[in-house]
């Protein structure tokens, strides 16, 4: 079987890359080793935060404002709830050198992205931090940058919508089916599963945390380490609303690499919080209830 292309991995990346490639050819073909969308990789639970203008780099914002137009346009066409806007509040400290997922500056060229776009935005200082955010604690030295449009997506849902779109627009989906191999074969791509031998002229690999693995009998199988992210949910007790995503913003305490959500999902709902070298110490960046 020969494909125009093949998508190995079938998560937010590998869905969104699928139902794209779909829309220019349906000889496109996605594989998936487990059937998506599962718990077993990093696209799943309740949410994802995504916002327009991107500490990490300038050069991202063109892409995230695409993908707000692509998640309406899904919307409209399935009717399933994808995008939630809550405002987006990012604090940290003015020209801090620490870095923020990698990236030192990271407020500082937020700001910058936020302008160059001209994304909507407020700069707020710590009194005005406290006076509007009553669920967080600050230092007198933060500032926050509060992004009108941030908010978060509902990732699984993401997920089963991409591939449906892509299965409607006449791509094959193949699940629970793991890539033994891949070598290039002339000008083509000869991919080897549990099952069977596919030939195509692109391969994408949007594995995760198996992209190791994808590429062990690559060259380039060393360039890449996988880490576990920890996340933390906290019960709310007493003002339940406060943290609700109609009063309280997706974050990202940059200075303190901590990022989290809203209670999502009703009175069993709790707050969200990620970080990838948490401690059990380290959250005097917020107000945990009642605590």
């Amino acid at each position: 079987m020969v494909f125009d292309a093949i998508v190995v991995g079938l998560g937010a990346v590998g869905s969104a890359a699928l139902y794209q490639l779909s829309k220019q050819t349906p000889n496109v073909l996605g594989i998936d080793q487990f059937e998506p969308p599962h718990s077993l990789g990093s696209t799943h639970s309740d949410s994802r935060i995504t916002r327009q203008a991107i500490g990490e780099g300038i050069y991202f914002v063109p892409l995230a404002l695409r993908s707000y137009e692509i998640w309406r346009e899904l919307e409209q066409r399935t009717g399933e709830q994808l995008l939630t806007i809550t405002g987006g509040l990012f604090v940290g400290k003015e020209n801090s050198t620490l870095q923020t997922h990698n990236k030192p500056g990271w407020l500082t060229t937020t700001l910058q992205a936020a302008e160059q776009f001209k994304i909507a935005h407020q700069v707020l200082d710590a009194d005005r931090l406290r006076k509007r955010f009553p669920q967080f604690q600050f230092l007198d030295d933060d500032i926050g940058y509060f992004e009108e449009d941030a908010g978060f997506l509902r990732p699984e849902v993401c997920v089963s919508v991409q591939l449906a779109q892509a299965r409607q627009n006449g791509a094959s989906v193949q699940v629970n089916e793991r890539m033994l191999s891949f070598e290039s074969v002339g000008t083509m791509v000869r991919v080897q599963t549990e099952r069977a031998v596919y030939q195509t002229r692109k391969l994408v690999l949007t594995s995760g945390p198996w992209i190791a693995e994808s590429l062990r009998d690559s060259p380039y199988r060393n360039l890449l380490k996988v880490y576990r992210q920890v996340q933390y949910w906290f019960d709310i007790q007493g003002d339940y609303p406060l943290y609700t995503p109609d009063h309280m913003p997706v974050y990202i305490l940059s200075d303190r690499d901590l990022y989290g959500f809203p209670a999502i999902g009703g009175v069993a709902g709790g707050l969200k919080d990620s970080n990838r070298t948490i401690r059990a110490d380290d959250h005097a960046g917020y107000r945990k209830p009642n605590n």
